[in-house]
């Protein structure tokens, strides 16, 4: 009742809406994708706190083309189409690099990359990888008008509803990692976890041509 009350008045959406915009939301994200795929990708070479610092980009990314949807801004985000492809290039041949220090990596007697990455650049990898797409606009573009009214909406509205999709790709994504870790957690052996860093390098590697190239 206090949530019904708190989304109507404040941010002008009714307790339907947002729901259905999570549950919509949340459906969306378990199908695989780039996303998906990095993350899982992530979770196996990476420590659970590191990969969520990967999904905190991701995340910002979709805040990041939400609210350009809801602004009205895509139709001028268009007219940058050059700065979407160096993105691409950018996010892709980075989650590429990656895969190949994964393959390299020999020393498989605990399952990580052989570089240090700091929170930052965690952070901004996640990020590259949502804002390289911009299909995921053109997503938002046509989805948040089932639920939101795009030529009216308010800050408020804007401001929930970007709090719902962050919240429910959260969900989404964390259900992923949970797999992977969990997966990682079953194979100890030098030969298993050697066997991982090739996976995980493949991920990678393939999530970012994906990325570049489609």
């Amino acid at each position: 009742m206090c949530l019904a009350v708190l989304s109507t008045c404040c941010f002008d959406m009714s307790l339907e809406s947002v729901t259905a915009l999570a549950l919509a939301t949340v459906i969306l994200g378990l199908s695989p994708g780039p996303a998906v795929f990095a993350t899982i990708g992530r979770s196996l070479s990476l420590r659970l706190g590191q990969t969520y610092l990967f999904i905190t980009g991701i995340i910002l990314g979709d805040i990041f083309f939400s609210l350009l949807a809801m602004s009205g801004l895509s139709a001028l985000a268009n007219h940058y189409a050059p700065v979407f492809v160096a993105l691409k290039i950018i996010g892709g041949g980075y989650l590429i690099y990656l895969g190949i220090q994964s393959l390299a990596d020999t020393k498989y007697s605990e399952l990580s990359m052989n570089f240090t990455e700091k929170g930052s650049c965690l952070v901004a990898s996640g990020f590259l990888l949502t804002a390289s797409n911009p299909k995921d606009l053109l997503f938002f573009v046509g989805f948040l008008p089932l639920f939101i009214d795009l030529k009216i909406s308010s800050v408020g509205q804007m401001m929930l509803a970007s709090g719902v999709i962050a919240l429910a790709f959260t969900v989404t994504l964390s259900f992923y990692v949970l797999v992977a870790s969990y997966a990682r957690a079953l194979f100890k052996s030098g030969d298993t976890v050697l066997w991982l860093h090739r996976i995980t390098g493949i991920l990678m590697i393939g999530v970012g041509v994906s990325v570049i190239f489609f």
